[in-house]
């Protein structure tokens, strides 16, 4: 539980950040939880990850809309709206589903995970300005 509310306040740090690099970590960070919960094998160990993935994507959606113009705020809210739709109706018909599911889906969801866990470290130097300090060494 600590984890989860540790997560949880970092990515709404990172979030509402001023510049890209910020929010692009918030969310990358809470991609990340979601592709990590798939390894683990109970609801018990899968749901804190979820949890804090799901809190921390519409935390990071939320601090991107607040300073959108209007149309862009239409925009995105009708896609949240979608995907909470398409999220029901995936919990509607998981009994019907057959166990295991394709092996290429779960290969895919590996390779995105990989990708995405590593894609945090370059972004994370961006948000600690490493890049400009690393820059001004040489200069």
């Amino acid at each position: 539980m600590r984890r989860l509310i540790s997560a949880v306040g970092c990515v709404a740090v990172l979030a509402t950040t001023d510049g890209v690099a910020g929010p692009l970590l918030a969310g990358l960070a809470s991609v990340a939880l979601l592709l990590r919960a798939r390894l683990f094998p109970t609801v018990a160990a899968r749901l804190p990850l979820l949890t804090g993935g799901l809190v921390g994507l519409a935390l990071t959606a939320a601090a991107a809309l607040s300073v959108a113009g209007p149309a862009t705020r239409l925009v995105g809210v009708t896609l949240g709206l979608v995907a909470v739709v398409a999220l029901l109706t995936t919990a509607a018909t998981a009994p019907r589903r057959r166990i295991g599911g394709s092996p290429y889906v779960g290969r895919l969801g590996d390779i995105l995970d990989v990708a995405a866990v590593i894609a945090l470290a370059p972004v994370a130097c961006a948000v600690l300005d490493l890049y400009s300090w690393v820059r001004n060494l040489a200069g």
